[in-house]
């Protein structure tokens, strides 16, 4: 049962693709782990991040997870880790696409001031300060 190992969910489902794109995740299954601690969440989260990111380039991306309620907590905490970091991206891609804060609010149901927070955040990240500079930092990013 995969809420009994540490990284149980995420095992299967991310070396699957990590091996399909090449890379070897930072931690192997617990029960091919005959000594020494976990890897840190951190670089656990970052590996899940970066895999989940190469899937995206490859073909768009829906992730699910089933039967929460037995998912461990190792990969819970990954898992909400991964989701917060990518919290600002349909803001971002919405704003790259031209429309205001307004219409964006309407459009993820989130009020104008979260809007711009979640724009506050993604600039710093991507070295911009403007929209115009975020439209040319997600060129590649098809817009809706």
């Amino acid at each position: 049962m995969a809420s009994r190992l540490t990284w149980g969910a995420s095992h299967g489902p991310i070396v699957r693709n990590a091996d399909r794109a090449g890379h070897r995740p930072p931690w192997t299954c617990p029960a091919d782990r005959e000594e020494g601690p976990p890897p840190a969440q951190l670089q656990v989260a970052s590996a899940v991040l970066a895999l989940l990111q190469q899937a995206a380039k490859e073909q768009p991306l829906l992730l699910v997870v089933d039967d929460l309620p037995w998912l461990d907590r190792a990969s819970a905490l990954v898992l909400g880790m991964v989701a917060r970091r990518l919290a600002g991206l349909p803001v971002a891609l919405l704003a790259a696409a031209g429309h205001t804060n307004k219409e964006i609010a309407a459009r993820l149901f989130l009020s104008p001031r979260t809007v711009s927070t979640h724009l506050h955040q993604v600039f710093p990240k991507l070295g911009i300060t403007s929209r115009a500079a975020l439209r040319d930092a997600l060129a590649d990013t098809p817009p809706e």
